[in-house]
């Protein structure tokens, strides 16, 4: 297994022990970090636009 794997997994480990269900879109933003492909800022930008940008509720 790929090392951001074993990372992916324990943070969503994490979160299920803590009751949190991640979306699709934060699994990828959190992959995409994980793999070099962008900066902590630019997940948390990513993160915020989603949830506060109300992309969550699109496909609901």
């Amino acid at each position: 297994m790929n090392d951001y794997k074993v990372i992916q997994k324990s943070v969503e480990g994490s979160l299920k022990i803590e009751g949190i269900k991640p979306s699709d879109t934060a699994k990828k933003i959190n992959k995409d970090y994980l793999q070099g492909n962008i900066t902590s800022v630019e997940a948390v930008e990513k993160i915020k636009a989603y949830y506060l940008g109300g992309k969550q509720n699109e496909n609901r």
